[in-house]
């Protein structure tokens, strides 16, 4: 009788083994194509909430995106704060502009995941926008401007 009742617990305890290197395997997937990402310099952070200095979290209704396309950054985020030296436009974002004249640094970060620091130098107030990346592909982006309260925002990588 004793035999007969380890039978479902050896099944239980090989179901669990197959389910965790399952999971382990599409984990192992998911980063590695992350990581196909951030090294290829081909990628776009899709916002879900934009977070104000000192504001309270607003959801995003509209498709705001950063994309990287190797040596261009195309960065379409609106922008809500304070900002201490006027603009002349006020038809377009300070955070919707083009450019190929900025710095990119990748490191890999914990468990997984990546810190991306970019650069812009020219044709933008924002001064450095950091990324950081989970090993599941959700993403914090930081934006500091030069004239303006800092910004961040939430979503994913695609």
């Amino acid at each position: 009788m004793k035999k007969l009742s380890l039978i479902p617990v050896i099944a239980l305890l090989l179901l669990a083994g197959i389910n965790q290197a399952s999971a382990q395997n599409k984990e192992s997937k998911k980063q590695a194509a992350l990581n196909e990402l951030v090294n290829s310099r081909h990628y776009t952070f899709m916002a879900v909430n934009a977070t104000p200095l000192g504001g309270s979290t607003k959801e995003l209704t509209t498709l705001y995106t950063l994309q990287l396309k190797g040596d261009t950054l195309d960065s379409n985020l609106p922008y809500y704060g304070r900002a201490y030296v006027g603009s002349l436009t006020l038809e377009k974002s300070p955070l919707d502009f083009r450019t190929s004249d900025f710095g990119y640094q990748a490191t890999k970060g914990k468990k997984g995941g990546w810190d991306i620091v970019i650069t812009p130098k020219k044709g933008t107030d924002a001064r450095e926008m950091r990324l950081s990346v989970s090993a599941d592909g959700y993403a914090t982006l930081e934006v500091l401007n030069n004239n303006r309260d800092p910004i961040s925002f939430y979503g994913h990588m695609q």
